[in-house]
C-alpha cells in the first residue's frame, strides 16, 4: 500500500520560491541603461481604410543611424494585392532621439519602394507613446494611428 498525503496538505515547491526571488532581484536592480539611451524605435502594426479597402502598415524596428531612423516597411491591401508596396523608410531627426521620445516631435522623411517609387512620410510621435504616420503617395494620402516604444541600446563604446 502506497503512502499518500491527505489532499488538504500543501505541496512543497521550492523551485517556485527560487523563481520568485530571482524575478524580484531582476526587477529590483537597474539594467545599467539610462532612461535616455535608445537605439531606435519599435512601431506597432497599423491599419487604415481607403473607401472599403483596408490598408495595413508594418514597419520593422527603426534603428538609429547617424541623424535618422531607418528601417523597412510593408503596405498591404488585402482587397487589392496588386497595390501592395514594400521598401526602406528613413525619418530624419532634427533633435536627439531621447528628446523626441520624451517630449514628442514630428519627423519627416521618405520611403523608397522596392518597385522604384518614392513617397513622402511624416511621423508625429507623442509623449504618451502614440504615433500618427502619414504616407503621401502619388494617388492618395494614407494616415495611420499606432503606438511606439523606444528600444534600449548600449552606448558604452
Amino acid at each position: 500500500m502506497l503512502h499518500r498525503r491527505p489532499p488538504t496538505a500543501p505541496t512543497r515547491r521550492p523551485w517556485r520560491a527560487w523563481c520568485g526571488l530571482l524575478l524580484a532581484a531582476l526587477l529590483a536592480f537597474p539594467t545599467g541603461l539610462a532612461a535616455d539611451q535608445h537605439a531606435g524605435v519599435r512601431v506597432r502594426p497599423a491599419r487604415t481604410w481607403v473607401g472599403i479597402a483596408r490598408v495595413l502598415l508594418d514597419v520593422t524596428d527603426l534603428s538609429l543611424t547617424e541623424s535618422a531612423l531607418t528601417g523597412h516597411y510593408e503596405l498591404r491591401v488585402p482587397l487589392a494585392p496588386y497595390e501592395d508596396d514594400r521598401g526602406a523608410i528613413r525619418l530624419d531627426l532634427v533633435r536627439p532621439l531621447p528628446d523626441v521620445l520624451a517630449s514628442g516631435g514630428q519627423l519627416t522623411g521618405i520611403v523608397r519602394s522596392d518597385f522604384g517609387k518614392t513617397h513622402d512620410v511624416e511621423c508625429t510621435l507623442e509623449p504618451d507613446g502614440s504615433a500618427r504616420i502619414v504616407v503621401t503617395t502619388d494617388k492618395r494620402v494614407l494616415s495611420f494611428k499606432t503606438r511606439f516604444d523606444g528600444l534600449p541600446g548600449d552606448f558604452s563604446n
